[in-house]
Formats: structure tokens, sequence, C-alpha cells
């Protein structure tokens, strides 16, 4: 086989990083390491689940699809609780804080 043909993707499946990037360890039996899967495949059905192939092994992996919260605050302002008090309907100066909104 063509050593392009060995580089794509299997069919089916996505390279496991960037975008398309689903948290899935796999600990091989008798390795001590533990490593994410090198493509897996999102299958959306009642109940989701998802496949994984490892480079390295001839087995299939899955199990079931869960989604996760992503907490990524890079970039994104954030405010103390005592910083939005002018935000209250009864704080001093609300008329000042509406004409800038307008």
């Amino acid at each position: 086989m063509s050593a392009a043909l060995q580089q794509r993707d299997p069919i089916g499946f996505r390279s496991n990083k960037g975008a398309h990037y689903i948290d899935y360890p796999i600990h091989l039996p008798g390795e001590h390491t533990t490593q994410q899967a090198h493509y897996t495949q999102a299958i959306m059905a009642p109940n989701p689940l998802v496949i994984a192939l490892q480079h390295d092994s001839n087995k299939v992996f899955s199990k079931p699809l869960y989604a996760s919260l992503v907490y990524a605050y890079d970039g994104k302002p954030t405010y103390a609780t005592g910083e939005l008090d002018y935000l209250r309907a009864d704080a001093q100066g609300r008329e000042f804080t509406d004409w800038l909104i307008d």
C-alpha cells in the first residue's frame, strides 16, 4: 500500500484533534500508560456513542458519548458581584446608565 493511502484517516473516522477532538483515554492491556484515541467517530443515535481507533492496536473501542462543559474564560471579561451593582434598577445614577446604553 502506498504511503499516501496509509496516512489517510480510516473511512468514517476523523483525527482526534482540533474541532473534532473527543476526550477518549485508552489504556491497553499490559501497558502502563494511557493514550488518547487517534481516530474517533461519533454516532448520533437515541443513545449516542463514540467509536475510537488506536494506531498500534487492532481493537475497536466504544463508549457512550456524553456532553461535558468546557469552561474557557480566556479573553472574556469577568466581574465580581459588587461591580455589577450599578446595573440594578434602584442604583444611584440609573438615568445616566440608561442614557449611555441608548
